[in-house]
């Protein structure tokens, strides 16, 4: 009876070898699997990503290309008018004019140019940790996008990569 409950107990031990052999694998297989589908997303949202920028760009090309248009359209328009308005032979100081002036001079003493205020590492706090910290909340990417002033996909990318690690 013992040698028969040896037998059975190696047959056992032979089958759970194979099984743990088979599933390793099944494991290595997957594990390596996974991480070339991970790759592919990371390079299909990389690429995505690039082409917004590149339109955005172009967009911002496009935009300042009409602004300079029509900041030259405007620089030329006065010049036309100067030379067609006839030029009168005495000389009259305007009175309007001494009055913007003055104008003008109380405005330039009051003038204060806006500030840029950079909220960057200085605060002690990067806009990856307050993203971090809205997607916890429960904001929508594009909610953290809006109040961060980054791009929807930016965000997404830095949530996955965060959520990767």
């Amino acid at each position: 009876m013992i040698e028969f409950l040896v037998i059975f107990s190696l047959i056992l031990h032979a089958i759970v070898f194979i099984f743990i052999i088979y599933l390793y694998r099944r494991f290595s297989q997957n594990s390596s699997g996974m991480s070339v589908q991970e790759r592919k997303e990371m390079e299909d949202m990389l690429s995505s990503y690039i082409t917004e920028m590149k339109e955005e760009n172009e967009r911002l090309l496009n935009i300042l290309n009409e602004n300079g248009k029509n900041v030259k359209e405007k620089q030329t328009e006065p010049d036309s008018r100067e030379n067609s308005s006839p030029i009168p032979d005495t000389y009259v100081e305007p009175v309007q004019k001494k009055d913007t002036t003055a104008k003008e001079t109380k405005n330039a003493e009051n003038y204060n140019p806006e500030t840029i205020v950079v909220e960057d590492e200085a605060e002690g706090v990067s806009d990856h940790a307050k993203a971090l910290q809205l997607y916890n909340d429960g904001l929508t990417t594009e909610e953290i996008a809006q109040k961060l002033n980054k791009g929807k996909t930016e965000i997404e990318l830095f949530i996955k990569f965060q959520s990767q690690s």
